[in-house]
């Protein structure tokens, strides 16, 4: 063997070893779920807020011409001067997400 020569290791995975590697995977995802259920309906309340900010800015940016730091500004001051809309918003969606999210479970 030369300097450079590595020798040569089977790195490829048997076929039990990736079966016992996937089932252990699924149960662990599975496992991660079962202890984050209680987050997972404001997880996609946090998600739906976003995208409808997000909606805001870019309408902001595009058709006004803003800065996109003035539309955050602007979006964020909405948010925050009208916190009773937003907690209504996730008040009225919170018991649904949770009707969703057990009938899926």
């Amino acid at each position: 063997m030369g300097q450079g020569d590595k020798p040569s290791m089977n790195t490829a995975w048997s076929k039990p070893t990736k079966y016992i590697a996937g089932v252990g995977l699924v149960l662990l995802g599975i496992f991660v779920l079962y202890l984050s259920r209680s987050v997972i309906p404001l997880l996609i309340i946090a998600a739906l807020i976003a995208v409808i900010v997000r909606s805001v800015i870019e309408w902001l940016y595009c058709e006004f011409s803003l800065p996109r730091g003035v539309a955050i500004a602007v979006s964020g001051r909405f948010l925050t001067k009208y916190k009773g809309l937003t907690k209504f918003l996730v008040l009225q969606f919170e018991p649904l997400l949770w009707n969703v999210l057990f009938d899926f479970l």
